[in-house]
């Protein structure tokens, strides 16, 4: 059997989040535990029957493909968005200015939601169902703002106030990741309009990991993968 070890890598891999994913550093440093996380559970679950198909030199395999693909789908699901406790809020002309206690990675356009800053104006967003301000203009690593009319009054920092990036929140939400996910639709009917869909048989084989697998474009690739290689590499019977 090919050495799987020497296919795949956790710097392999952030350059898949990097490059294929494209989760920047600003959301997902590189330092995170959570890229060796999702690396690991992938490398435990992608089955090493895999490794033995040949690959270019200088190509991703087929293995290396199925590891950062779940990896990349595990990834999504689990990260926390990064956060930074606020050392002061102020508000003028439309805006409400922020101040972290350390460096942030924000960058005007990001989304973001604060928390603990009292009255409600400074952490909760207007927009219903929004869930998120957006950053206005940075001025340096520790100073950034974002837009609040009208002027919500003096800032008051509650315990444990933070204002938190939402990049996985909202992905998590996107790809309903969130949401049970019973099985595949087999027919669906309104009064005048009737859809089905043939469904092939292995989805009736589905396992629960399977189907959460589904909701992202990283999951299906590496389903896609594993099912090319029969149904005792992934699991269906």
């Amino acid at each position: 059997m090919t050495d799987p070890t020497n296919q795949t890598s956790i710097g392999g891999f952030t350059t898949f989040v990097r490059n294929v994913m494209g989760i920047s550093a600003n959301y997902l440093p590189d330092s995170s535990a959570y890229l060796a996380y999702a690396y690991d559970h992938a490398l435990n679950l992608v089955n090493l029957d895999l490794a033995c198909l040949p690959a270019q030199t200088g190509a991703w395999s087929i293995y290396a493909q199925a590891v950062y693909n779940l990896a990349g789908a595990l990834l999504i699901e689990t990260v926390p968005d990064q956060a930074w406790p606020v050392a002061a809020a102020s508000w003028s002309v439309g805006l409400a200015a922020i101040t972290t206690t350390a460096p942030n990675t924000f960058s005007p356009g990001d989304r973001v939601l604060p928390s603990g800053i009292s009255p409600l104006a400074y952490d909760q967003p207007p927009a219903p169902g929004r869930g998120y301000y957006q950053v206005s203009a940075v001025a340096d690593p520790t100073h950034f703002s974002y837009g609040v009319s009208p002027n919500p009054g003096t800032a008051n920092l509650l315990p444990g106030a933070q204002v938190a990036m939402t990049y996985f929140t909202q992905a998590r939400l996107s790809f309903k990741l969130a949401s049970f996910f019973p099985g595949v639709v087999g027919s669906a009917g309104d009064q005048g309009t009737s859809v089905g869909m043939d469904n092939p048989e292995f989805m009736k084989g589905l396992t629960l990991m399977d189907l959460q697998l589904l909701k992202t474009p990283w999951g299906r690739a590496y389903l896609a993968i594993a099912q090319k290689s029969g149904p005792t590499v992934w699991g269906l019977n």
